[in-house]
């Protein structure tokens, strides 16, 4: 298990330390949703992009149910884009 030296620890740090022992680090956790290889989408327009996928709302769903406030899937959408994922 990875610790950490912080006297209290967040929800946040929890659930990051628990990713991490669980897939090694946070990078593999999230290219692990892609097999390691980035999507690539190819829109007509700006105005067809989505601001949300069924990928960034399992990627959500998951994070929330590991204790993670604040990542809905528009926040994880953009955060995939982020990442180049």
């Amino acid at each position: 298990m990875v610790s950490t030296r912080c006297g209290k620890s967040s929800p946040i740090m929890k659930g990051v330390l628990g990713i991490i022992d669980a897939y090694g680090s946070l990078d593999s956790y999230f290219r692990g949703y892609v097999n390691s290889t980035p999507l690539h989408n190819s829109r007509s327009s700006m105005t067809a992009a989505p601001c949300v996928t069924q990928l960034s709302d399992m990627i959500s769903k998951n994070l929330k149910a590991r204790g993670f406030t604040f990542v809905g899937s528009t926040i994880c959408y953009a955060f995939m884009q982020a990442i180049a994922i």
